[in-house]
């Protein structure tokens, strides 16, 4: 049965381009249907997000052609010191410390702020065959003879041979074909944010577990900003 794409992604974050990018490297015919408008958050500042990277996922991005756009902005993390404690107590005595030196494969991952990255991907996206829909929803799918099909919020019914659900916990996608979901609440809050210090933080991680939930600071590129993960109990 001929359809209009091999795979429909619904869902523009970040986990929906890196696959549509992959599959695209496939060969396939993709389409990408994101709710947002196309530069929804490329064009912002710094908004306190920032992520995380591990060497495997820096690699991944290497190889989908993202990790270019956002190599200038990213602060490897050369160390890494985990302990624990008390706030008005300070660290406990004993920690455990990481040195990018002692692997032998550069630094342990990378510091990328949101904004950078996803521009990278739209960039990557762009430069590709992928059919990219901006602003719109998918308000109804369904399976069909050799096919499933989605209904879009401007009523277009695009169809495929498979739809990946790329729209978060909340997934519309996973919600109309009927899986289920469980889930459960920590009573936990993060507050995050960034912070700009006098000192260098010298690609330094700290992972700081305290009684209520971790306390993360993270370097980002310049050597005086710091992105704060903060976990406390909601209450």
């Amino acid at each position: 049965m001929n359809t209009d794409f091999d795979i429909i992604i619904v869902g523009g974050g970040l986990n929906g381009p890196a696959l549509a990018l992959a599959l695209a490297q496939g060969g396939l015919r993709v389409g990408l249907i994101d709710a947002r408008p196309a530069p929804a958050r490329e064009m912002r500042g710094f908004d306190g997000r920032a992520y995380a990277l591990a060497l495997a996922s820096k690699r991944l991005l290497s190889a989908l052609g993202v990790w270019e756009g956002v190599a200038d902005h990213a602060q490897p993390i050369l160390q890494i010191k985990t302990t624990d404690g008390a706030v008005g107590r300070g660290p406990a005595p004993f920690f455990m410390a990481f040195d990018h030196a002692e692997l032998g494969q550069g630094p342990m991952g990378y510091m990328v702020e949101d904004r950078h990255l996803y521009a990278s991907f739209m960039a990557a996206l762009a430069a590709t065959q992928i059919t990219l829909m901006s602003e719109k929803s998918v308000v109804a799918q369904e399976i069909a003879a050799g096919a499933a099909r989605v209904t879009l919020s401007d009523g277009q019914t695009l169809s495929a041979t498979l739809i990946a659900g790329c729209d978060g916990r909340s997934s519309g996608t996973a919600l109309r074909a009927g899986i289920r979901r469980w889930g459960w609440d920590y009573g936990q809050t993060a507050l995050v944010t960034a912070l700009h210090h006098e000192k260098p933080h010298n690609g330094m991680a700290h992972q700081y577990f305290l009684p209520a939930g971790p306390l993360a600071i993270l370097p980002l590129a310049g050597g005086h900003h710091s992105s704060i993960v903060w976990s406390e109990k909601t209450a």
